[in-house]
This record gives C-alpha cells, structure tokens and sequence, in this order.
C-alpha cells in the first residue's frame, strides 16, 4: 500500500509540474522549430512551395531590401481549393503571384512547378546552384518550417561550397510565440514533428 501511495505521490507530482509549466514547456516545442537566421547578400532567394501568402511576402520584402537580385519559387502541388476554382496554378504559381502583387516586377520572379516534399526542393535547388555557380542562397519558408529544412539543407549545400541561409516567415495565421492557442497552430507544430520522426526514420 506504501508503494502504491508513492507512485501515485510522484504521478500527481509530476501532472502538477507538467500544469504549473505547461506554457514554458509548449514555447519550448515551438521554439526547437524555429532555426530561422538573418539573411546575407545572397544570388537568389528561393521560396519553398506551401503558404504562399507568408512566404511570399517575406520574399517580396527581402528582396526590397536588396538581400538578391531574383527570386525563385518551388512546388508543383496544386490544392484543391485551386481546382475547384478552374485553375491549374502550381504552389510556385500561387507565391510567384503573391510577390508580384507586393511590387515585385515578374522579371525577377521565376516560378519552377517541381518537388513535392521538401527532400525533393532541396535537390532541385541544388541543381539549379551548380548549374549556376550559386554559391550563397537564401532559402524561405514558415518559421517552424526552418528546424527541418537545415537538417536536409544545410550539410549537403556546405559540402558542395553553398551557404544557405534560413530564413522564416511569420504565419498570419497564428502566433508563433502562442501556436497552441490556434488551430492552424497546432496543426503546423504536430504536422512538424511527425515530419522530423520521419525524416529521422527514412534519411
């Protein structure tokens, strides 16, 4: 009976301690997320294919400030949401879209509708670097997208002499600092790390 009441002594404690720190311990799993860095002068800026609203306007405002010369996006998805509409626009498409409107002139856009996964991006992007002699990117995609794309980006663009640069866009649809208190929040945040044991898993 001692033994039992001291489990269930440590269990409560426990439980207590997970309540009384529950908001650290949340911030803690969205800050692991988070590996976004400053930009440098770079020779393009790449936007990975998905939240083209947020990505594309980060992309927009780095290259008002000067960070590139050209921007180039990636993703050949196309939702649901877009077919039903008519259309046949590609994740590229829609962020190309999305730049040009924020007064970007489209002869520094390209959109390139490959890669499916951020795995078959970062290939792509690689490609495109040696064919050009690129040796300094700036790659963009959600801040709690930034964590995974340096473990696929980082070392395989490092030992073929590229630096890249993470960069991460603020989601309009939730607060990073507060992901749990929104649904897309939660979404991202559980999507992310399903995508990181994967990842660990299979490569």
């Amino acid at each position: 009976m001692k033994g039992f009441l001291r489990v269930l002594f440590i269990i409560t404690l426990l439980l207590a301690s997970v309540w009384v720190f529950r908001i650290n311990i949340l911030q803690g799993l969205g800050n692991y997320l988070d590996a976004s860095e400053d930009p440098q002068a770079s020779q393009r800026i790449f936007v990975l294919g998905g939240s083209n609203y947020d990505r594309g306007f980060k992309a927009a405002r780095l290259w008002h400030q000067g960070f590139a010369p050209k921007i180039i996006c990636t993703g050949s998805y196309i939702s649901g949401t877009v077919k039903s509409l008519g259309m046949d626009l590609c994740e590229a498409d829609l962020s190309t879209m999305r730049i040009s409107s924020l007064d970007v002139d489209s002869i520094y856009v390209e959109a390139i509708c490959e890669g499916t996964s951020t795995i078959e991006e970062s290939e792509l992007i690689l490609a495109y670097c040696l064919d050009n002699n690129w040796n300094k990117i700036i790659i963009v995609s959600d801040i709690f997208h930034t964590s995974r794309i340096r473990g696929v980006f980082e070392e395989k663009f490092k030992n073929m002499g590229i630096q890249t640069f993470i960069v991460g866009a603020p989601s309009t649809r939730y607060n990073e600092s507060e992901w749990w208190r929104e649904e897309a929040g939660l979404i991202m945040v559980n999507n992310e790390y399903i995508k990181h044991l994967y990842y660990w898993w299979y490569y």
